[in-house]
C-alpha cells in the first residue's frame, strides 16, 4: 500500500510539473506573439501628419508634452505600434474641424530632409499615432500634441533639412528599436 501511494504521489507531482511547464511555455509564446505584434508596422494609405523634422514647442500646461507643427501629406504612410488604419483614419469633429494622426513616410527623403542620429540628452518627442488638428488657416499644416520621451537613455533618429544645422532638441524622432523595425519593414516592401 505504501509503494502504491508513493507512486501515486510521484505521478501526481510529475503531472503537476508537466502541466505547469506546458502552461508556462504556452504563456511565454502567447506573450511574445502579442508583444511583437504590438511592435509591428502597419501600412496605410490616407491623409496623415508627417512629423519627423517638425519644429516643436513645449506645452505650457503639461511638461511631458510639446506641440509640433507637421506637414499634412496624403498617400502611403506607416504606423509603428498596435494601431490599425481605421483607428488612425482622418475624421471630422463636431464643428467640422479636420483631425488626422501622425505617422511616418519615407517620402520625407524626397522633401529635402536627411536622417540624423541624436544623443540621448536631446529632447526627443514621440509623435507616432498622435492626434493632430489640421490648421484651419493653413490646410498644409497640422498641429500635433506629442509626448516627450527619453528612449531609455539611448540615442534616437530624426530628420533634418539637408545642409542645415540640427539642434536635436524638441524634434520628433524615433528610438533606435523603432527605427530598425521600421527600416526592416520598408526594405521588405521594396522587395
Amino acid at each position: 500500500m505504501k509503494s502504491f501511494s508513493n507512486k501515486f504521489i510521484t505521478n501526481t507531482k510529475f503531472r503537476f510539473w508537466l502541466v505547469f511547464i506546458i502552461f508556462m511555455l504556452v504563456t511565454v509564446l502567447f506573450v511574445n506573439y502579442f508583444y511583437y505584434q504590438k511592435k509591428g508596422v502597419t501600412k496605410c494609405n490616407q491623409t496623415f501628419a508627417l512629423c519627423p523634422a517638425a519644429k516643436c514647442s513645449p506645452d505650457p500646461i503639461n511638461n511631458n508634452n510639446a506641440y509640433c507643427f507637421c506637414d499634412v501629406v496624403n498617400g502611403d504612410n506607416y504606423s509603428y505600434g498596435d494601431k490599425s488604419c481605421n483607428e488612425i483614419a482622418p475624421y471630422k469633429g463636431k464643428n467640422g474641424e479636420s483631425f488626422i494622426y501622425s505617422t511616418f513616410s519615407p517620402i520625407i527623403a524626397s522633401m529635402g530632409f536627411e536622417q540624423i542620429y541624436c544623443p540621448s540628452k536631446g529632447i526627443n518627442l514621440n509623435c507616432m499615432n498622435k492626434k493632430c488638428s489640421i490648421n484651419p488657416h493653413n490646410p498644409k499644416q497640422a498641429i500635433c500634441n506629442c509626448s516627450i520621451t527619453n528612449n531609455n537613455g539611448e540615442e534616437w533618429v530624426t530628420w533634418n533639412k539637408k545642409d542645415s544645422v540640427s539642434s536635436c532638441n524638441y524634434l520628433s524622432g524615433g528610438a533606435l528599436e523603432q527605427h530598425h523595425v521600421m527600416s526592416e519593414f520598408l526594405q521588405k516592401q521594396k522587395s
